[in-house]
């Protein structure tokens, strides 16, 4: 099931719906996995691995964080 970051709800009570507009909850942990790595201290990982490694390893990081909040 996808979850997502911000969703909104509409209605109130039995007719209440969730409208999923914006980004997924995956895509909201990923990014504040990149800003944590893109850190001047971390400038020589960036220089390793590029920047599809780096967005690759956000991403493990996000699904990291998903499976531990199924818990």
């Amino acid at each position: 099931m996808t979850k997502y970051a911000f969703p909104s709800k509409h209605g109130a009570g039995v007719t209440e719906q969730i409208h999923h507009d914006g980004m997924t909850l995956r895509d909201y942990f990923a990014t504040a996995a990149m800003a944590s790595l893109c850190r001047p201290e971390t400038a020589s990982v960036l220089l390793e691995v590029g920047v599809d490694g780096l967005a690759k390893c956000a991403y493990e990081i996000a699904d990291a964080m998903l499976k531990e909040s199924d818990k």
